[in-house]
């Protein structure tokens, strides 16, 4: 019996599609937290929705559209820019002389390691990758609240069509035409500023990719709501339910994903210990590393997000937008 477990142990942390799972990870975080937001957010957080109990059916069509809408918008422009920064920085390690001064390489690499596996350069590049996530937080906004009454237009054909104003059309997102030496030079710049190495240096150590999503989902959830209560084309009943349900959404995911994130640390030292076993001649061991990394806070924080908490979101956030109309209509 030891012996099939520890085979079957082995297998997962040499499985080539393991592995390919973990690189493909290192290589496009902002692409992989996107590509499983699109899927949790148009199939799991959806039904989740529909299934919250004692909520009023408006509020959770809202909430329906909502999560479709920025699923979708948020997959397609993170991947429009992505790909382009992800490649100019990849020149960067590729090449680091050609882009990096002496004095930066040396300042950010950790002795017996190259470059790109030192911790200092690893948590420069990862944020530079993530970069796309927070670009795209305006106009994802911008074009989630856009489409929510189409959406529910389409999906649940509740509002006639004479009342109905139709939102304006959505802009297209233009690709920046880039040459991949040119926008690397450009990343490299900030690279070689000592503040920003200084930084690196200081923080490489930290819970990277925790603090980047949960960063970005609180700042996505402040834009949104602002976005949200400028909408003309969102009736005014439903605006507060929805912003009230994005930020009790995102402070849950946020409190409770650093505190499953302290509860699994263990496990996880344990899992990259024995990937560093099972690879240890692996040129890659590396990547796989970061990958599982990267890995950790998108399951957790996905999970949380999309499956959990909106059911709890859902039913809180109709309680308090209505109780909150109560006291106002009790005042006139």
């Amino acid at each position: 019996m030891i012996n099939k477990i520890n085979s079957f142990k082995g297998n997962i942390y040499s499985n080539p599609t393991t592995l390919k799972v973990l690189k493909y990870a290192s290589d496009n975080p902002a692409l992989l937290e996107k590509g499983a937001t699109l899927a949790l957010s148009t199939v799991v957080r959806p039904l989740s929705v529909l299934l919250t109990p004692k909520t009023d059916k408006k509020e959770k069509q809202y909430m329906f559209a909502k999560s479709l809408a920025s699923g979708v918008v948020s997959f397609a422009l993170t991947s429009a820019i992505f790909r382009p920064i992800s490649r100019s920085m990849d020149l960067i390690s590729k090449s680091p002389q050609k882009y990096l001064k002496k004095a930066t390489v040396d300042t950010l690499k950790t002795a017996g390691k190259t470059l790109d596996e030192s911790k200092p350069y690893i948590f420069l590049k990862q944020n530079v990758k993530y970069m796309p996530a927070y670009a795209v937080i305006l106009p994802k906004a911008l074009l989630t609240t856009a489409l929510i009454a189409p959406i529910i237009e389409f999906v649940f054909n509740k509002k006639e069509k004479k009342n109905e104003l139709k939102p304006p059309k959505p802009q297209t997102v233009q690709k920046q035409s880039f040459k991949g030496d040119r926008l690397a030079r450009l990343i490299a710049k900030p690279l070689n500023n000592k503040s920003v190495q200084n930084f690196a240096l200081k923080h490489q150590n930290s819970n990277l990719f925790m603090n980047i999503i949960s960063m970005k989902d609180v700042i996505a959830t402040g834009v949104f709501a602002l976005v949200t209560s400028k909408n003309r084309h969102i009736e005014e009943k439903n605006k507060k339910p929805l912003i009230i349900n994005a930020f009790l959404s995102t402070g849950l995911t946020v409190a409770s994903g650093f505190a499953v994130d302290r509860l699994t640390k263990k496990p996880m030292e344990k899992f990259i210990n024995n990937l560093k076993i099972a690879n240890k001649k692996d040129k890659n061991l590396h990547k796989y590393i970061e990958g599982a990394k990267v890995l950790k806070p998108i399951i957790i924080l996905g999970t949380l997000y999309y499956a959990v908490i909106p059911v709890i979101s859902t039913f809180i956030s109709g309680k308090i937008a209505r109780k909150s109309n109560e006291i106002k209509a009790e005042r006139k």
